[in-house]
């Protein structure tokens, strides 16, 4: 193991590249959700989460995913629930990876490739707070978001675009049952190309991961015969409250206009869905 000091610091400048360059946490400081000392949390966290590393074993991506949502759940009062978890725990065993194999040039290349990544978001403001009574009486208000949802609604599709919902849905089963030990990877590249084809749309806010591995986690419990669990993990999906609101596409641009601004995101809560013009 590469265990120099400097090598060890590459590392942690990789954790904070991870951080610092993760829109959730941005929000959360943007917006004062870690109090008047949030920068100093998010500086903080670099800390802690690469000594997580170095003080444990062999750890699981699950692990790494629990660990940083208490993390912003006790310092910033936030629970991540838009789908970025995953991929950030991923990219943190990547970095933590190259750095134990000793390949400290490839650790750098990911840094960079990390650290020169462009945001296509915009700044996300919190919205007020209520009162304790209009708490009570709108607790858990419902928004419309889904996955393919966004798409649909905007007329991405044209006129067939519920019916192409309808139908991805027969052909990602199919894909499953077709082939064998798929990877996250495979599965998100497979969903990015059919929302490209079918809905002239990239999908750009961070949420194939999660999508990917959701998919990934009810065909395990299909294939191991867990009904009942597969049916509590539906339940659960159709049951989770969603606290975005609904985007609206933007009004249509000259051509003229358009060449000047090819690809305006449009602000979704914490995901940005760009449509290829």
């Amino acid at each position: 193991m590469a265990a120099s000091a400097a090598s060890r610091e590459l590392f942690t400048e990789g954790v904070r590249a991870v951080l610092h360059t993760w829109p959730v946490l941005q929000i959360s400081v943007d917006n004062g959700f870690g109090g008047v000392y949030g920068q100093q949390k998010a500086d903080w966290m670099v800390d802690v989460v690469q000594q997580y590393f170095h003080d444990n074993a062999d750890l699981q991506q699950c692990e790494v995913e629990d660990f940083i949502a208490e993390l912003m759940d006790q310092e910033f009062d936030t629970v991540v629930d838009d789908g970025s978890l995953p991929q950030v725990s991923f990219s943190l065993l990547q970095l933590f990876s190259q750095w134990k194999q000793g390949a400290l040039q490839q650790l750098q290349h990911t840094i960079n490739t990390l650290t020169q990544k462009k945001s296509q978001r915009s700044k996300v403001t919190a919205p007020p707070k209520e009162s304790d009574e209009e708490s009570d009486e709108d607790e858990t208000q419902d928004e419309e978001d889904g996955w393919t949802v966004i798409s649909v609604d905007n007329g991405f599709g044209g006129v067939y675009g519920q019916q192409k919902a309808d139908w991805m849905v027969d052909v990602v089963q199919q894909y499953f049952h077709d082939n064998a030990d798929l990877q996250q990877c495979e599965v998100e590249d497979f969903i990015a190309e059919l929302m490209d084809q079918e809905f002239d749309t990239v999908v750009d806010d961070g949420s194939l991961p999660q999508v990917s591995f959701s998919l990934l986690q009810l065909f395990s419990q299909w294939k191991q015969g867990a009904l009942q669990q597969l049916q509590h993990t539906i339940n659960t999906l159709t049951q989770k409250k969603s606290q975005r609101s609904k985007v609206t596409a933007p009004p249509k641009e000259s051509d003229e206009e358009s060449d000047e601004d090819e690809t305006q995101d449009e602000e979704d809560g914490w995901t940005v869905v760009r449509k290829k013009k």
